[in-house]
C-alpha cells in the first residue's frame, strides 16, 4: 500500500460497530492468540515454544516480513499479539519501533517479552481503525493476520495509508475465508474451543 487513495467504507451502525469492537477486544484480551502454545517452567520458556510454534505453523512469516529490512526505518505493527513478530523487528535495529493492539493482554505480553531479550518499543493499547499517530509517521507497517478482525476493516486500511509515509512499505496479511491456515484457525479457536 502507497499514496493516497479514496477511502474505502463500509456502513454500520455505530452501535453495532461498538458491539463487534468490544467482541473482539474481550474475546482476544481472554488469551491471546498462539498463548495456549507458550508452554514451559519460566516466562522466557514458553514465549520461546509458543515462537517455535508459529513457525511450525506458518512458515512463511519470516520470508514475508522480511524483519531485516526494518533496519534504520521507523516501524509500525498493527496487532502484536504475544511479541513473537515484534521481537523480530526489535532484533532488527530499527530507528523507532511502535506496536499496537487492541488488548491490554498482549501489549503486557509483548513489553514482557521484549524485556526478557533487553529490547524495546513503544507500545500501545489502540485501535487499528484510529490509529493515534500523525500521518506519514512510518516507513514501514506490518500486520500479520489482524486487520480482518476489525469491525471496519476498510477503516483500518486507510489508517495504514496514512500514517504510512509517501513511498512506505505495508505488508498486511488478511486470511482468505477459505484458507487452510484459515481452517485450521476455525477449528483451533472457535470448534474446538466450543
Amino acid at each position: 500500500i502507497s499514496g493516497r487513495a479514496t477511502p474505502l467504507s463500509v456502513e454500520t451502525s455505530v452501535s453495532d460497530q461498538a458491539d463487534l469492537k468490544a467482541q473482539v477486544r474481550d474475546f482476544w484480551d481472554e488469551k491471546s492468540c498462539g498463548e495456549v502454545y507458550a508452554t514451559g517452567d519460566s516466562a522466557r520458556e514458553g514465549y520461546e515454544a509458543q515462537s517455535r510454534a508459529r513457525r511450525e505453523l506458518e512458515p512463511y512469516i519470516a520470508e514475508f516480513a522480511r524483519f531485516e529490512e526494518g533496519r534504520g526505518l521507523d516501524v509500525l505493527e498493527i496487532g502484536v499479539g504475544m511479541g513473537a513478530d515484534h521481537v523480530e523487528w526489535a532484533k532488527a535495529r530499527p530507528r523507532s519501533l511502535t506496536g499496537i493492539d487492541l488488548t491490554p493482554r498482549a501489549v503486557e505480553h509483548t513489553r514482557t517479552r521484549l524485556g526478557i531479550y533487553g529490547l524495546a518499543s513503544d507500545l500501545r493499547v489502540a485501535d487499528a481503525e484510529r490509529l493515534p499517530f500523525a500521518d506519514d509517521s512510518f516507513d514501514l507497517i506490518y500486520s500479520w493476520g489482524v486487520l480482518h478482525h476489525s469491525p471496519q476493516t476498510a477503516r483500518a486500511v486507510d489508517e495504514v495509508r496514512r500514517v504510512l509515509r509517501p513511498g512506505g512499505r505495508a505488508r498486511i496479511m488478511i486470511y482468505h475465508t477459505y484458507s487452510l491456515t484459515g481452517y485450521m484457525l476455525w477449528i483451533r479457536y472457535a470448534l474446538l474451543a466450543g
